[in-house]
């Protein structure tokens, strides 16, 4: 241990000296890089509702809780992980909401490329599932210049979808049994 100890000490002894050997402009850059490191780890905001101790992913997702709170709809929140393969490795899908009656909900402002292609796969793979869509705007179009909205790829795809609060009839829907 006493060993470790010394080549520990030698090795930030060298490092201190690598350091004070670049130019000042290079330390700061060096300074600069940690920093944005330490921002990166940090870069997920967690909004956090009204009425309890509970943290979400954005403002719309606080929104939608609040109205299912106000209402007194039980569900749960990003409750349930499900395991989804992209070609040759495997990911974690964990939906947003999941309503009493089994439905998982998936609460989007922005839909993005790699968000569509995400949800391609969790619904192809888990068909036994169901999964649908809320958006803050169904109008907004996938990409710039592009005629297609949110609510137009759901609709290629089968996904259902809503605009701005989950609607009551998928609130009161039946519970359904994929066995």
């Amino acid at each position: 241990m006493y060993n470790f100890f010394i080549c520990y000490l030698i090795a930030l002894a060298y490092a201190g000296a690598f350091f004070m050997s670049v130019s000042k402009q290079v330390r700061k850059g060096l300074f600069f890089f940690a920093y944005i490191g330490l921002m990166h780890k940090n870069r997920l905001k967690h909004y956090q509702s009204q009425r309890a101790a509970e943290k979400h992913r954005s403002k719309f997702e606080t929104k939608v809780i609040n109205h299912l709170k106000l209402t007194n709809t039980p569900y749960k929140y990003e409750s349930e992980v499900l395991l989804y393969e992209v070609p040759a490795k495997m990911h974690k899908y964990t939906p947003d909401l999941i309503l009493d009656n089994g439905i998982f909900i998936e609460i989007k402002g922005w839909f993005s490329p790699q968000d569509r292609k995400k949800m391609l796969w969790v619904t192809e793979q888990h068909f036994d599932k169901d999964i649908r869509m809320l958006f803050q705007n169904a109008r907004n179009k996938i990409r710039k210049g592009s005629p297609t909205t949110y609510a137009d790829w759901c609709d290629q795809h089968g996904i259902k979808w809503a605009e701005n609060a989950i609607p009551e009839a998928w609130i009161n829907e039946p519970k359904k049994d994929f066995k």
